[in-house]
C-alpha cells in the first residue's frame, strides 16, 4: 500500500496505470464504463478514444470520437452501422 497526497491509501496493482486527467493515448484493451445516477438511465462506456452511450431507450443513443471531440459536442451515431453498435451494447455489456 502506498499513501497518496490525500492520505489514502492506494493498492498497487501489477499492471501499468494510467491518469484519466492527462491521457493522450488510452489503452485500446481495456473498457471504462460508467453509470448515470439513476438506474437505468444511461450507461456509458470508453474504448480507446471511442465513448458509447447507452439510454435504455429513453433517448437516441450517442457515440463520441473523444480524440476530436473532447467536449462531446458531435454525435457519430449515425455514421455507425445498426450493426456495430449493436455489437458494441453486446460486447460492453451494457444491455
Amino acid at each position: 500500500m502506498v499513501r497518496s497526497e490525500r492520505d489514502v491509501e492506494i493498492e498497487r496493482l501489477d499492471r501499468p496505470s494510467v491518469t484519466l486527467l492527462r491521457c493522450d493515448e488510452p489503452p485500446e484493451d481495456r473498457i471504462l464504463r460508467a453509470s448515470c445516477i439513476s438506474d437505468r438511465k444511461c450507461l456509458a462506456s470508453i474504448t480507446g478514444t471511442e465513448k458509447y452511450i447507452y439510454h435504455y431507450g429513453n433517448q437516441p443513443d450517442e457515440f463520441f470520437d473523444l480524440s476530436k471531440d473532447s467536449f462531446e459536442k458531435q454525435n457519430f451515431i449515425s455514421e455507425r452501422s445498426k450493426e456495430e453498435i449493436d455489437e458494441r451494447r453486446r460486447s460492453d455489456s451494457v444491455e
